[in-house]
């Protein structure tokens, strides 16, 4: 029977990935919702770490931010990032972890299977983000839509970025799985 706990070297592995996240934060081009490569680091963490230490490494990246390290875009922390405009992006990082994690193992280990399991992942993501700015923001679905667009086509270069990465890194870091 397969151990729940997370092993030491899971814990170090999660750490180097919530390190490799937070610098994909620091790059970042500043508009109303930061362009940013976190969805890279986020999604080449799920190609390379499976669904619990992924999700694992979300939690802990997020905690981390909320905690005060400035760990999100543009060398900002704490709760306020979280409960602002990007916060549901944010929040939605964890789902789209799991859902991709999930649709990654149960799909074949190909580009096109990988790459279709992270944008079902993306898609979560902005689903999130998009009804946090409805719900909480009181933005108009229009604006709303407007607003995030743009960003969506560059989100699909860094996840197929991402897949193509994980698959080749994969073939040679043997100990992530």
């Amino acid at each position: 029977m397969k151990s729940k706990r997370l092993s030491v070297y899971d814990i170090a592995i999660i750490s180097v990935f919530v390190a490799v996240i937070s610098v994909c934060s620091f790059v970042t081009v500043p508009l109303a919702v930061p362009f940013t490569m976190q969805v890279f680091g986020v999604f080449l963490a799920v190609g390379l770490l499976g669904t619990k230490r992924a999700v694992a490494c979300v939690v802990a990246y997020l905690l981390l931010g909320m905690a005060g390290v400035p760990v999100f875009s543009n060398f900002q922390g704490g709760a306020q990032v979280l409960f602002g405009q990007t916060g549901g992006f944010l929040v939605g990082f964890a789902l789209s972890a799991f859902i991709s994690g999930v649709l990654i193992r149960k799909l074949k280990d190909g580009f096109v299977t990988v790459f279709f399991a992270m944008f079902v992942g993306l898609l979560a993501c902005y689903f999130c983000g998009v009804l946090w700015l409805l719900i909480g923001f009181s933005f108009d679905f229009k604006a709303a839509i407007i607003l995030t667009a743009p960003l969506f086509a560059f989100d699909i270069v860094k996840i197929a970025l991402a897949a193509a990465l994980s698959i080749r890194l994969k073939k040679y870091v043997r100990y992530l799985k």
